[in-house]
């Protein structure tokens, strides 16, 4: 049985090892017509993301076909999975719950979307942990984290602001402002004591009205991605889209760009022993901290009514040593960016890590005085600086051969 644990620090754990998830949210769709669509499913193309998170809802209950025939391609691939929170005991064994790729179990999705479905959540909520307290419970909302939180343990939601906003080269801002300054409106993320998962949009092609916005290129994909971690999100899932027969393709129809979202997973898989280390503070609308991490100039551009600052970042620590992620949410570069981290002194080096492959710049040294340095970043560039001590291996050369 695999053990999961919800850490104090909102981190969780994979039999002991502190993890930050990286998923496939819906990878396989589950449907009415069961068999029909579940061949198109291919775990072993995924090995380079945590778990795989089904669809789940009131209309589609799943069926024990379902799991007999996902379960060994998941787990002869490696990969966690995860069952749906209205599966019945006679669908879902004993031996599925203790197997080692068993992840936990997912509720309806987006419940604040439906009427009179607030008792039915709980009750499937209740039952799950009677039967089985050693997997979480996760539950994707729309808008409401406040209602829904004492039925779940850990808390997903989802914003696509490709296909919403109305100026492209806004995106990245309009996806921080959707999540910060709305789904969390009334509740910082940083108070709530759950766990919380961004799931990002990683379509791959688009058939309805043959419009391609909704497509994220490779720059922006990244962006997303980091500017989610900057809101010092515990976990990042991807969204793939269905794989055919649906207006909107799946990632897996492009081959490029599936190619780079792996990628882009074994970078923050990479990362995971510095995603998980202590928070000092982080940046982002509706969380303006800057005492601890001041970045000058920071322009501001209005986002439908909303003042939002260029760069977000988080800090993270561990000992001597600092990470801070950095991210320009615009399009265009900017030049000369003066960046202090308050409390620093003496002389140091930040170093640049990444992977090369996944968009990152790695082994850049920049002098660093009383914790103050300089770079230049281009449009929607990210930037991860290690500064103290020598970099420790594996950190230090990332490369794709490592991985």
């Amino acid at each position: 049985m695999a053990i999961i644990t919800i850490n104090p620090d909102k981190t969780i754990s994979i039999n002991g090892k502190k993890t930050f998830p990286v998923s496939l949210y819906s990878m396989c769709h589950a449907t009415i017509d069961l068999m029909s669509t579940i061949t198109t499913c291919d775990p072993s193309k995924c090995t380079d993301f945590l778990a795989n998170i089904p669809i789940s809802s009131i209309k589609w209950p799943q069926q024990r076909a379902e799991i007999e025939y996902w379960r060994p391609l998941f787990e002869q691939s490696n990969i966690f999975w995860v069952a749906g929170g209205n599966v019945q005991s006679t669908i879902l064994t004993q031996s599925d719950i203790d197997s080692p790729y068993f992840f936990g179990y997912i509720q309806i999705d987006e419940p604040d979307l439906y009427t009179d479905v607030k008792d039915l959540v709980s009750k499937i909520y209740t039952d799950i942990k009677k039967r089985d307290p050693n997997h979480p419970v996760i539950l994707n909302i729309y808008s409401d984290p406040g209602t829904w939180l004492p039925y779940t343990d850990i808390l997903t939601y989802d914003r696509y602001s490709i296909r919403a906003s109305k100026i492209r080269e806004d995106c990245i801002y309009d996806w921080e402002r959707q999540s910060a300054g709305r789904v969390f409106a009334n509740l910082k993320i940083n108070e709530i004591d759950k766990p919380i998962y961004a799931v990002i949009q990683a379509n791959g092609l688009i058939t309805f009205d043959e419009d391609p916005i909704l497509v994220p290129t490779i720059q922006e994909a990244r962006a997303l991605t980091y500017t989610a971690i900057c809101l010092d999100v515990k976990g990042i899932t991807y969204w793939p889209y269905k794989n055919g027969g649906s207006q909107q393709q799946g990632l897996f129809a492009n081959p490029t760009l599936y190619d780079y979202y792996k990628q882009l997973a074994r970078e923050l898989k990479l990362l995971n022993d510095i995603l998980v280390m202590p928070t000092r503070t982080y940046y982002h609308y509706n969380n303006e901290n800057t005492s601890l991490v001041i970045i000058t100039p920071n322009p501001t551009k209005s986002i439908y009514g909303y003042n939002m600052n260029r760069f977000s970042y988080i800090l993270k620590q561990n000992g001597n040593t600092w990470y801070l992620f950095v991210v320009n949410k615009d399009i265009n570069p900017i030049a000369n960016v003066n960046i202090s981290i308050q409390g620093l002194t003496g002389s140091m080096t930040a170093r640049t890590i990444g992977l090369s492959e996944a968009g990152s710049i790695p082994g850049r040294t920049l002098p660093v005085t009383d914790g103050q340095f300089t770079d230049s970043f281009d449009g929607l560039a990210v930037h991860i600086y290690q500064i103290g001590e020598e970099c420790p291996t594996p950190l230090c050369d990332f490369t794709i051969t490592q991985l």
